[in-house]
């Protein structure tokens, strides 16, 4: 669908009601072959919404679903040289903080060691990665 949409001249950096992209809620929702696809057309994958969202963020605390592919989407975004996986939104979150926060394990773990995620970074309350972990 998301091609027929985009074959037949749909923004693919429009934004809904909470500014998200296409992306990052195909990035929220797992679904890597639109995400693939959507990078591939030129998305955006640095672009935030009014909230400093990120599609990385969004993948990071995506809510589990089966065949989700968050973890390789994951990946894909920290490809793209466009992604700051320390970005943080308006709470002061990053990408890290999210994963851990929801209890994404595996998530955190690509962050880390793919990404070089820095877990030291603190969100406005003080709330480390190791700390929302535990």
């Amino acid at each position: 669908a998301a091609c027929f949409l985009l074959d037949r001249g749909a923004n693919m950096e429009s934004r809904d009601i909470s500014t998200y992209t296409p992306l990052m809620r195909a990035c929220e929702e797992g679904r890597v072959e639109v995400v693939s696809m959507l990078i591939g057309r030129g998305a955006d994958p640095a672009a935030v919404s009014s909230e400093s969202w990120t599609a990385l963020m969004c993948a990071s605390g995506g809510y589990e679903r089966r065949g989700a592919g968050y973890v390789e989407i994951i990946r894909l975004l920290l490809k793209d040289g466009r992604v700051r996986v320390d970005a943080r939104n308006q709470y002061g979150a990053t990408a890290l903080l999210v994963a851990c926060l929801w209890g994404h394990t595996e998530r955190a773990r690509v962050l880390l060691l793919e990404g070089l995620a820095d877990h030291t970074l603190a969100d406005n309350e003080g709330v480390t990665p190791m700390r929302a972990a535990n």
